[in-house]
């Protein structure tokens, strides 16, 4: 998302660029699922930059633009008496904006896209000084080619709280529409600063940022997460021959793999001479899956590695695309070689209750087509 600013008739636009390949029905599409989770990260993560670049914005023009000395949100032209000064001040005003209307696009040209949210760009703009009228053209559209309704519905949550703030200004007593030199039209005599401007982009983005982390775990817990693929080893050499023994551990969760209970299942095997390979195909079992880097993944790791017990513990790391779970086997002390064994793999994601082997059915011939 990156705002704009159409300073040639002081409308203060604020742009929306979202970015997501989607069909048109999408708009109306519950975001309350799993195959969301990606895009509404991705769009915390750009939000929280965007937020932060328009506060180092809002630091950099509040000395630029001083009212008695004094940096100030607004600009009241009513109050400047001389109708020269009046005129200078405003086309300055003009430049400033300019100058920071191409601050604004560097700054979402160096955030770029969410991640997870695929490829598409629109916008939804908001006269913030003129009219304070949002663009229902181009908040229709943002809305019907957003990812699902609740990211849709925020981009008129955003455009709201322009429009809403800009209202406010033009209520504000004393507010009087003055023509400048030359201007086929009249304007508020009450004008936003670039500083303000830049305070009020970024309490939107952190509107925004507030009602996507309140959304996020509720798309997760819609989520199954599983892996596979992992087999754990030990080797005890003696006189008799070396003998090796281990277990294939496959998992999976529906909901917050942190906090939910994990389905773990486990076939344990051993190798040794004269009997040849054993298998025991184990029954399922609950567990967990602790957070990496947390306490208790600190905790267990040093209980694991304490005495000559061992054992294996299962890790989530969010911080990778996609997630990760890492095993984390602390073998037997008479095990060559007794270090321990890190196995990561990434996850496999799916809705909850949905079979991701089973091909969906399928069209009923009996149904129309369109």
């Amino acid at each position: 998302m990156h705002p704009r600013s159409n300073v040639v008739v002081l409308a203060a636009a604020c742009g929306i660029a979202c970015l997501v390949a989607l069909p048109a029905h999408a708009a109306t599409e519950d975001c309350i699922q799993c195959k969301h989770v990606d895009c509404i990260k991705g769009l915390i993560k750009q939000k929280t930059a965007m937020a932060a670049g328009y506060d180092a914005l809002a630091r950099k023009w509040d000395p630029l633009v001083k009212v008695e000395g004094k940096p100030s949100d607004t600009v009241d032209f009513n109050t400047i008496t001389d109708a020269s000064d009046r005129n200078d001040f405003y086309r300055g005003m003009l430049d400033k904006f300019r100058a920071f209307a191409e601050q604004e696009n560097d700054l979402a040209s160096q955030v770029g896209q969410p991640g997870g949210c695929g490829a598409f760009a629109t916008e939804a703009s908001t006269d913030t000084f003129l009219t304070c009228a949002v663009d229902k053209t181009s908040l229709a559209r943002s809305r019907e080619q957003a990812p699902c309704r609740q990211i849709g519905d925020l981009m008129a949550r955003h455009e709201a709280l322009h429009r809403d703030r800009c209202i406010a200004r033009k209520r504000s007593p004393g507010n009087h529409m003055w023509k400048p030199d030359d201007f086929p039209f009249f304007v508020p005599g009450i004008m936003q600063t670039p500083a303000a401007h830049a305070r009020e982009e970024a309490a939107a983005y952190r509107m925004e940022i507030a009602a996507l982390t309140a959304l996020l775990p509720k798309a997760q817990a819609k989520c199954e997460i599983s892996f596979t693929g992992v087999t754990t080893s030990c080797r005890i050499p003696s006189p008799a021959g070396t003998t090796e023994m281990g277990q294939d551990i496959e998992g999976k969760v529906c909901g917050d793999p942190t906090t939910a209970s994990w389905t773990m299942h486990t076939v344990s095997w051993v190798r040794a001479p004269y009997i040849g390979l054993r298998r025991n195909n184990d029954p399922p079992w609950q567990s967990d899956c602790v957070a990496k880097g947390s306490t208790i993944e600190a905790d267990r790791a040093r209980l694991f590695s304490r005495g000559p017990g061992a054992g294996w513990m299962c890790v989530y790391d969010d911080s990778t695309t996609p997630p990760t779970i890492i095993i984390r086997n602390f073998r037997l002390k008479p095990c060559s070689p007794n270090v321990e064994q890190t196995f990561v793999r990434p996850v496999i994601r799916h809705e909850c209750g949905e079979d991701p082997a089973k091909p969906p059915p399928p069209p009923d011939p009996e149904l129309p087509v369109g």
